[in-house]
């Protein structure tokens, strides 16, 4: 993470790391998700949230409300963030249950807005035809389970 904020670049044309990427305006807001080399899926919604899973469709890192959130055995932890002697350093502590709440009502309802962009709404696509992305994220959505489940690790598999 950088010492210095700034706004994302833009995630469809600059995003690298993900294979396949599309993007859709949903409510007023643009949506990217990407997805890796063994589909592991992050969906940017705006500048915040941000949900990234890893291969097993399990949620692995969150930014939320402007906190840091990553997995560590099957929880999420809320990363703070502090500089000393020039160098950023991470605090970390267990996220608290209201904020788990907020973030579990959050994502629910991002993906059930996905699903329903899956069919009616406008995608840019990079990487892969409009139509392969769509089915690539249909079974995405399918394999995500409510309330979602949290990795062991923030890592990507």
């Amino acid at each position: 993470m950088a010492k210095q904020e700034s706004s994302r670049e833009d995630l469809l044309r600059d995003g690298k790391n993900f294979l396949f990427r599309g993007e859709v305006a949903l409510h007023a807001c643009k949506v990217v998700v990407g997805f890796r080399d063994l589909n592991q899926c992050s969906i940017y919604c705006g500048e915040d949230p941000v949900f990234q899973f890893n291969a097993d469709a399990k949620l692995r890192r969150v930014f939320f409300q402007g906190v840091v959130y990553r997995a560590a055995v099957g929880e999420l932890m809320q990363m703070r963030r502090s500089s000393k002697g020039g160098r950023v350093l991470f605090d970390s502590s267990q996220a608290p249950n209201d904020v788990m709440t907020q973030i579990q009502f959050s994502l629910g309802e991002w993906l059930a807005n996905l699903r329903v962009a899956l069919g009616e709404a406008e995608w840019r696509v990079i990487g892969e035809s409009r139509e392969e992305f769509l089915r690539r994220l249909e079974v995405f959505l399918s394999r995500v389970s409510a309330p979602v489940s949290i990795a062991h690790a923030p890592n990507l598999n």
